[in-house]
C-alpha cells in the first residue's frame, strides 16, 4: 500500500499541465497602515503586498498634522523625509530607519508627530514599487492616514560638546537631539577645571541670554556680565583649552518630550571641543575724582589685573590739552582700582586722557568733587 501511494505521488510530481490563462499582477500595492517609535527612531511602514525594498525613495512620505489640503500644507504642519535606511527585506512590512536630520526635524516641529492625534503620513506613487515594479497607489495629502501607534520618545538627551568663547563671552552648547530651550536652568552649568578639587576655583553661572529657536539642538547662550568677570578673574580655570570644562545636572535642560538632560559628573567632567581666549583689551568706562580725599576712582568694563596697572600712564588734562599733568605716584586697591594721587592732589583736572595702548578710551570727567 505505501509502495503504490509513493508511485501515485511520483506521477502527479512528474505529471505538467499547461495553464489556460495567465493574469499578470497589474496593480500596485497600497500603504495599509504605519507606527513610529520615537525612541528607536523607525517608521513602520505596512503594505497590502510585497514590496521592492529597493525601490523605496523616503523623499516622496510625507509626515502632516491632519488630513489637509496640499494648498494648506506649510512648514509647521508638515514635514517631507530627507533620508534613512532599511535593512528590510522584500515583504509587506518596512522597518525604515530615520535619519539623524529628519528625526530632529520631527521633534522640532512641536504640533507634529507626538501622538496618534497628529501624526498623518501621505505618499506619492513614487514612493516605492512592488516586485514587479508596479508603483504604489499614491495618498494624497487629504487622504493621509493616520498612525495606529506613536512610541514616545523616552531616552535622555545628552550635551555632546560646547565651546566658549572668552572674548565674546558666548558658550555654544550642542545636545544628542533637540530640546525644549523653555525649559533651561542655566544655574545647573558649571565651568570647572581639571583635575577637581574642593579648594579649585570654579563657576555654577547664574545668569544667561539665549539666543535662538525654542526647539534646537545647537543653540548660543551670552553669559551675564556677572559670570564672565568671575570666570576672568580665575587663574587656573578657562584660560586655555586644557583647564575648561563643564560640569551639568539633570535640571539644566530637557528634551521635548520632557526627558532631562543626562547629568555630566564632576569625575569626568565635558572638556571643551573649542576655545577662544580673551584678545579685547579693557575699556575705561568712567571715573571718579575726589579732591578732597585726593583719590582717583578708575572703573572698567571687565576685570583687570591690578598687579600690571602703571600710574604714570595717566595724564590729567583740562578739556583742550593745554595744561597736562602725567601721575607720578600712588597706590591701587581692589579691582576696580582706586587710586589714590598722594602728592599730586593739588592738580584740578577737567578730563582725563589715558596713555596706555592697553586702555583703548579717554573720557570727560564723570564726577569732579572738590571741598
Amino acid at each position: 500500500m505505501l509502495k503504490v501511494n509513493i508511485k501515485v505521488l511520483m506521477l502527479n510530481l512528474e505529471t505538467k499541465i499547461k495553464v489556460n490563462s495567465l493574469i499578470i499582477d497589474n496593480i500596485g500595492p497600497s500603504l495599509v497602515s504605519f507606527f513610529l517609535d520615537l525612541d528607536r527612531e523607525i517608521l513602520y511602514l505596512t503594505f497590502n503586498d510585497v514590496v521592492n525594498t529597493t525601490t523605496l525613495d523616503p523623499t516622496k512620505i510625507t509626515f502632516q498634522q491632519s488630513k489637509i489640503d496640499l494648498s494648506q500644507l506649510d512648514d509647521a504642519n508638515s514635514y517631507s523625509l530627507t533620508g534613512g535606511f532599511t535593512n528590510s527585506s522584500l515583504g509587506f512590512v518596512i522597518d525604515f530607519v530615520l535619519s539623524f536630520q529628519d528625526i530632529n526635524e520631527l521633534k522640532s516641529r512641536p504640533f507634529l508627530a507626538n501622538n496618534i492625534n497628529d501624526t498623518y503620513v501621505s505618499v506619492t506613487a513614487a514612493t516605492i514599487d512592488d516586485v514587479n515594479a508596479i508603483n504604489v497607489f499614491a495618498i494624497p495629502p487629504i487622504e493621509a492616514i493616520q498612525s495606529t501607534q506613536v512610541y514616545p520618545d523616552i531616552s535622555p538627551p545628552k550635551l555632546e560638546s560646547f565651546t566658549l568663547n572668552m572674548d565674546s563671552g558666548i558658550i555654544l552648547l550642542t545636545f544628542s537631539e533637540v530640546i525644549h530651550l523653555g525649559t533651561l536652568d542655566i544655574t545647573h552649568f558649571s565651568l570647572v577645571p581639571y583635575p577637581y578639587s574642593d579648594s579649585v576655583f570654579h563657576v555654577p553661572l547664574t545668569g544667561a541670554i539665549v539666543f535662538d529657536f525654542l526647539y534646537k539642538r545647537i543653540f548660543l547662550i551670552e553669559l551675564s556680565e556677572i559670570d564672565l568677570n568671575r570666570v576672568k578673574y580665575s587663574t587656573t580655570l578657562a584660560t586655555n583649552l586644557h583647564n575648561t570644562y563643564s560640569i551639568i545636572s539633570g535640571s539644566l535642560i530637557s528634551d521635548v518630550y520632557e526627558n532631562p538632560v543626562s547629568q555630566i559628573f564632576i569625575e569626568d567632567p565635558l572638556i571643551v571641543s573649542v576655545f577662544v581666549p580673551d584678545t579685547t583689551s579693557p575699556n575705561l568706562v568712567l571715573f571718579t575724582l575726589d579732591m578732597d580725599k585726593g583719590t582717583l576712582y578708575l572703573r572698567f568694563d571687565e576685570i583687570v589685573n591690578v598687579s600690571t596697572f602703571d600710574p604714570a600712564k595717566i595724564q590729567l588734562s583740562n578739556f583742550n590739552g593745554i595744561f597736562v599733568y602725567t601721575i607720578s605716584d600712588g597706590e591701587y586697591v581692589t579691582e576696580v582700582i582706586i587710586f589714590n594721587l598722594l602728592r599730586d592732589i593739588a592738580i584740578i583736572p577737567l578730563c582725563c586722557a589715558v596713555g596706555s595702548h592697553d586702555v583703548l578710551i579717554g573720557l570727560l570727567v564723570t564726577r569732579l568733587v572738590q571741598t
